[in-house]
């Protein structure tokens, strides 16, 4: 494999303020990539594969309710498939198909800002073949700051507000316990579900002092 791949790609877009205070932008697009990189979860690295095309749609929105409300909504199809086979199947693994995002915003122009902004990602392939996809999950962070002067300003984030049970990150691949040691004494590992799961709610307290 050469070290740097080749990729062509193109994209078609449109903007527009259908009244005052929306502004929206439909974008089309597509890639044709020489070469896919992989991530090997269990090894923590990326390999390459065969050539790809991906093509999608994105359509974002900025809502402007108020002088102070404003609502921010996002939402982004694609699809990724290689050209031939790789092993017995041509989904690119961990491409995501579908995801979206909603925001809604507060800023007093002074004091006071914040917002809640609620994101969802849709199952995705985790092998080629796609019999095995992820879990699709939605999640939602809030925040809230207070500017003291033009130097100080207090800022509380809670992370998972809906405390939903979900994996942050999911790969597919073979597995060893550390009983087995590096390579895995020689073998393939046992194959599995690799996850990295979604944090509790938390809550985030920090004071930042611009110079």
């Amino acid at each position: 494999m050469p070290l740097l791949a080749k990729s062509t790609g193109g994209e078609l877009g449109l903007r527009a303020a259908p009244f005052e205070g929306w502004q929206t932008a439909l974008a089309v697009w597509q890639v044709k990539s020489a070469s896919e990189l992989v991530f090997v979860g269990d090894e923590g690295i990326t390999e390459p594969r065969g050539s790809s095309h991906r093509y999608g749609v994105e359509w974002t929105n900025h809502l402007t309710l108020s002088d102070y409300f404003f609502l921010d909504a996002d939402l982004a199809l694609s699809k990724a498939r290689f050209d031939r086979e790789e092993n017995g199947g041509r989904h690119v693994p961990n491409a995501i198909p579908v995801s979206a995002s909603l925001a809604a915003n507060y800023d007093d122009g002074s004091h006071w800002s914040g917002g809640i902004r609620v994101r969802y990602i849709g199952s995705y392939a985790l092998e080629e073949t796609g019999t095995q996809t992820s879990s699709s999950f939605l999640t939602a962070n809030a925040r809230l700051d207070y500017q003291f002067n033009p130097h100080w300003q207090l800022s509380a984030s809670i992370l998972n507000l809906l405390n939903r049970k979900a994996n942050d990150i999911e790969y597919w691949g073979g597995a060893c316990s550390r009983q087995d040691g590096a390579g895995c004494g020689g073998g393939q590992g046992i194959d599995g579900r690799l996850v990295h799961p979604l944090e509790p709610r938390t809550l985030r307290v920090g004071l930042r002092y611009n110079f």
